[in-house]
């Protein structure tokens, strides 16, 4: 089951790279200066899903979304139940390894993003997000095992990805 959590990932991993290799880059063009009004505007929503770009974005995050939980799954149980040592607290460590690595990447991708916009940050981002997918589909295939040491760099490489 480990196995096809993790091949779930990797697959939507790559559908997603796939879509965001189609957004459009550039920098982010200015607005008309008027104030949002509080609360949903559903004909914005519609006029913006109208765009193909806008859809395109939309996909990604969807498909990011459902790799990243399968992934993130995959990855607790495997801590706690191959690793024998790892309780929950050394799961909730690593768990909080993994935000403080996503928070930290913000801040260090923050110029980045900048300076290019966002494509070539996510690109970046989901070619991470694939070797570390690869690397627990090894894990879940039996041809690697790792430690606590491991464990703690692969969710914090899944956090900064």
């Amino acid at each position: 089951m480990f196995a096809v959590m993790v091949t779930a990932a990797a697959l939507f991993a790559a559908v997603s790279l796939m879509a965001v290799s189609k957004a459009p880059g550039g920098a982010p063009q200015p607005g008309d200066g008027q104030a949002d009004e509080p609360g949903m505007n559903w004909g914005r929503f519609r006029a913006a899903w109208e765009i193909p770009e806008f859809r395109r974005v939309v996909r990604f995050a969807v498909w990011q979304t459902l790799s990243l939980g399968a992934l993130g799954g995959f990855a607790i149980n495997y801590a706690k139940e191959y690793l024998g040592t790892a309780g929950d607290g050394m799961v909730l460590l690593f768990s909080a390894g993994n935000l403080a690595a996503a928070m930290a990447a913000g801040w260090i991708a923050g110029r980045w993003l900048d300076r290019t916009g966002s494509r070539p940050v996510l690109r970046c981002s989901c070619w991470a997000f694939v070797a570390i997918a690869l690397a627990w589909l090894a894990c879940a295939l039996g041809k690697a095992r790792f430690g606590h040491g491991e464990m703690a760099i692969l969710f914090a490489a899944q956090g900064m990805a």
